[in-house]
């Protein structure tokens, strides 16, 4: 069981530390990993998306008690780790990526879950720019959504919203001095987490708005070609 999210850019977060041990390249095979994934596919929604425990206050029309609950900032995570972990065939994955995926819109994914009324600072008709990152993140993993349509739109989304950064700033997330400080390992939403994702779609090479952020990133790279986390 982990501690209650109260908030979805803590590192500290076993959330995170999770990615980061898929990352490192730790699968089922490990006993241990096996044993973590079971738990998390035990957590899964009716409709499919994996949940953490979560704690909405009323007055932001939540319940107040501790309660197994997904967002788009949270779930996608869970997803994109059991895939990692090399569970991407499994039937809760598939019923998970499928229902997630089913989220997108023209503009990518929104601000979404089962959190009752509560949804982050922001209109409805915008995309949540860290929610449509980690569904991006999750489906380039995933050989029959990578160049889905749903895909396309939320990549097309993330650039444009790097295009407009100093007009456009949905649900509060900037894109200015400290978006292109280099932050590891990759939690939230910044410049390299999204360059991490955005260079795994075949499609975005050659496109002008993600060389521009390669070419800050690279940039960022000292006399010997080394680069130092900010």
């Amino acid at each position: 069981p982990w501690p209650v999210i109260n908030s979805h850019k803590s590192a500290g977060h076993p959330l995170h530390k999770l990615v980061f041990i898929a990352d490192l390249g730790l699968t089922i095979e490990d006993q241990p990993v096996q044993n973590i994934a079971n738990l998390i596919l035990e957590q899964a929604a009716s409709n499919g998306p994996f949940q953490v425990l979560m704690n909405i206050p009323t007055h932001f029309g939540g319940s107040g008690r501790d309660e197994w609950a997904w967002a788009l900032c949270d779930s996608p995570s869970l997803l994109y780790v059991l895939i990692k972990f090399g569970l991407g065939e499994h039937e809760r994955v598939q019923k998970a990526l499928a229902h997630l995926a089913g989220l997108a819109r023209q503009n990518g994914w929104p601000c979404a879950g089962n959190l009752g009324k509560f949804r982050g600072p922001g209109r409805k008709s915008d995309p949540c720019p860290y929610a449509n990152l980690l569904m991006l993140k999750a489906l380039a993993l995933s050989p029959g959504w990578r160049e889905s349509p749903q895909a396309r739109a939320g990549a097309e989304t993330a650039l444009g919203l790097w295009q407009a950064r100093r007009e456009q700033h949905p649900y509060m997330f900037f894109m200015g001095t400290d978006f292109e400080k280099l932050k590891a390992p990759l939690v939230w939403y910044d410049l390299l987490h999204v360059c991490e994702v955005l260079t795994q779609f075949p499609h975005l090479r050659g496109d002008p708005r993600l060389a521009e952020m390669l070419a800050l990133l690279r940039a960022r790279a000292d006399a010997e070609g080394r680069f130092t986390s900010e």
